[in-house]
């Protein structure tokens, strides 16, 4: 029996990513005769601004809509685009077209990040591919970031729990004991989106995480400190002098634990100044993501 033309809706949802990150991982490309002429049809590419095609054949072809998955006559397809004035002489210039390799890359992902929080495909496609530079740093920092920000939770429990998730939003304490792909996915959707009841990580909740750990890191590297290699000679009152500049107010006891826990820490000052380098690094990146995003969606 011939495919049915018109457009039918298969799933939606988590259903609907789950079976799209299996057919896009192996969807090819292919060149198709139409009563337009040649047309190339290219897993990975949007079409008419929200359609992301997962496969195609000669027969029929699957795209996402949202997040949800539909199946469509190939001609019919076509002929929809070409209502729409799409399908020109230079077709390459309006399709947001994906490498193979970027392509396995972006589904390992987006398939974590849109199972979470219901992210539309066509959009995480078009703001991933006008702005690969700034993903592959990100994506390229977050494993150490996450990496040290585990060490200062589990060394510092009050720094964390005083400082940090009460100025950023939980941060340090969501972060998972794993630090695989779906992990740092969920990290980099909390930039995009916030995740559930988490807030997003916006460019200044990082801004804050930098200031705090400059202000740490400044400490441990005081007069009197130098050469030390730890920071265990921080004083209470420099605690809590350092963090009302921040306008950050916590009281004499918990400056106090927060300095016999850093003098206790193993990892920290290291932790701390490769967090420096690298949230330095990263932010301006996060804040171009963040804005391509807010404007994707906005």
């Amino acid at each position: 029996m011939a495919p049915n033309p018109a457009p039918r809706l298969l799933l939606m949802g988590t259903a609907a990513v789950s079976a799209t990150s299996k057919l896009m991982l192996t969807a090819q490309p292919m060149r198709v005769n139409s009563p337009f002429g040649m047309v190339d049809l290219v897993p990975g590419s949007v079409w008419q601004g929200n359609r992301v095609l997962i496969d195609c054949s000669d027969m029929v072809v699957h795209y996402m809509v949202g997040t949800q998955l539909y199946e469509m006559g190939t001609q019919m397809f076509l002929r929809d685009a070409w209502l729409n004035g799409l399908i020109t002489a230079s077709q390459a210039q309006w399709l947001v077209h994906v490498a193979k390799i970027e392509k396995e890359f972006l589904m390992g992902l987006f398939v974590p990040i849109a199972g979470i929080m219901a992210l539309h495909c066509a959009q995480v496609v078009v703001v991933y591919a006008n702005h690969r530079e700034a993903f592959r740093v990100v994506l390229e920092q977050l494993p150490g970031i996450m990496g040290d920000l585990k060490i200062l939770r589990k060394e510092n429990p009050t720094l964390s729990r005083t400082v940090f998730d009460k100025t950023v939003g939980e941060l340090i304490s969501h972060i998972p004991e794993g630090i695989g792909a779906e992990d740092i996915a969920f990290w980099l959707g909390r930039i995009l989106k916030g995740v559930g009841a988490l807030p997003d990580i916006k460019a200044t909740a990082l801004a804050k995480v930098l200031a705090i750990v400059t202000t740490l890191v400044a400490l441990a590297h005081a007069p009197g400190m130098a050469g030390k290699g730890t920071v265990h000679a921080i004083k209470h009152a420099d605690v809590e002098a350092a963090m009302k500049k921040l306008q950050i107010h916590i009281d004499q006891a918990t400056a106090t634990t927060i300095a016999r826990e850093l003098g206790h820490a193993k990892g920290s000052p290291q932790a701390l100044e490769r967090l420096q380098v690298s949230l330095t690094k990263v932010l301006p990146f996060v804040q171009e993501i963040f804005a391509a995003w807010e404007k994707a969606t906005g």
